[in-house]
């Protein structure tokens, strides 16, 4: 049964939905442009999550090297 509810899609997920709005649009863009679009939502992405967390120093970040 989980299988079949897997296979279906989701559409009561806002999020999901608002990222398939969009879709029709992005698929007109050159391939650069959408690089650039990709990059910014990332950037407003990052933004909006350091709201909810403070950043910690780049030595305590899991994945950040502060020396080789």
């Amino acid at each position: 049964m989980k299988i079949l509810r897997e296979d279906q899609p989701d559409n009561t997920d806002d999020d999901l939905l608002w990222f398939k709005s969009i879709l029709p649009y992005m698929k007109q863009m050159p391939s650069l442009n959408k690089l650039h679009f990709i990059t910014q939502m990332q950037e407003v992405l990052l933004m909006e999550l350091s709201k909810l967390n403070p950043p910690q120093s780049s030595a305590q970040q899991p994945g950040y090297y502060t020396s080789l």
